[in-house]
């Protein structure tokens, strides 16, 4: 289902792209925000009316020391958006609903400095390394606000804001890697479930991702 999303996305966005001298009603913008960055598609069905496909892309990682662990931590931000667009008053202001693919995806690895030897919950255990990842439903209702003014001139170029959440479920993930004796300890078990609804407690502020987009269009 979520490659079928993608794959029509990219046919609609690369047959706009073809037919751009012949679509005077097609807009292209340029937007950066708590999606990534990515273009966007428009078409622009009437004044009232108007049909929007986007990408958004950003890849971080980052390494901090706490308590003798180190942790390796990746930020990835993927998703692709298929948006329809009401504009009340047939100007630029704009209310939005529609479908992401959400492939948002949070990963760590902790590993000791002091001799693989962890604290988890008060209790001291060897280990190998210890990993964790957030991830999230891949499909995303969307709803928010806009403002676009391309979609209140012929043509030229214009700026765009969108306001809104998509709501995706998480799914966390905690491994642990090293003596199968230690991985099996009842006491290690429970502290390590522990870790993970503590983790999934911090992931669940983000079910409601935030978005918050600026940027550049220009319609033809």
């Amino acid at each position: 289902m979520k490659k079928l999303a993608v794959i029509v996305l990219i046919v609609g966005m690369v047959m706009g792209f073809g037919n751009l001298s012949k679509a005077k009603n097609v807009s292209l913008g340029l937007k950066v925000g708590t999606l990534g960055i990515g273009p966007e598609i428009c078409y622009h069905i009437n004044d009232a009316f108007s049909v929007r496909g986007q990408f958004g892309y950003f890849s971080k990682n980052f390494d901090t020391t706490e308590a003798d662990v180190k942790y390796d931590l990746k930020f990835k931000i993927r998703n692709a958006g298929l948006l329809l667009d009401w504009h009340p008053f047939e100007g630029a202001f704009r209310i939005s609903a529609g479908l992401f693919y959400n492939g948002n995806k949070f990963t760590g690895d902790a590993k000791s400095i002091e001799g693989e030897k962890y604290t988890i919950n008060g209790h001291t255990y060897y280990l190998n390394k210890i990993s964790a990842s957030i991830k999230y439903t891949k499909l995303a209702p969307y709803i928010g606000i806009g403002y676009d003014t391309a979609s209140s001139k012929d043509s030229g170029l214009g700026f765009l804001v969108d306001l809104g959440v998509f709501y995706s479920k998480p799914k966390v993930s905690v491994d642990a890697y090293g003596d199968p004796d230690v991985i099996n300890d009842p006491q290690f078990k429970a502290d390590l479930s522990k870790t993970k609804s503590e983790l999934k407690s911090y992931a669940d502020k983000l079910k409601f991702y935030p978005v918050i987009m600026i940027g550049l269009t220009y319609r033809f």
